[in-house]
């Protein structure tokens, strides 16, 4: 069985990056690509460049925070005892 991947809570979004993205746009095309957006966020995959590192940074985001997490543990439960605290 394949373990679940935890799916991103947050999206870092630079307001100019979006700018970029979107300023030469008519209503219509900016109506499509928020949909878009939108959509490639849920799934967690995009064909966008500037969605997909998004998508990239966040699922990074978690994976070292995890990984920090798990190392952390292992140290804390790891530790051999201090002969000066034994009791």
């Amino acid at each position: 069985m394949r373990k679940k991947e935890t799916k991103p809570f947050f999206y870092r979004l630079n307001a100019v990056d979006l700018f970029s993205k979107i300023h030469n746009k008519n209503d219509k095309e900016v109506a499509n690509f928020a949909r878009k957006f939108a959509t490639d966020l849920i799934i967690g995959f995009s064909d966008d460049e500037f969605t997909q590192s998004m998508i990239d940074e966040a699922q990074n985001y978690i994976k070292n925070k995890v990984k920090a997490g798990k190392e952390s543990a292992n140290r804390r439960w790891n530790k051999e005892a201090d002969p000066l605290t034994e009791v």
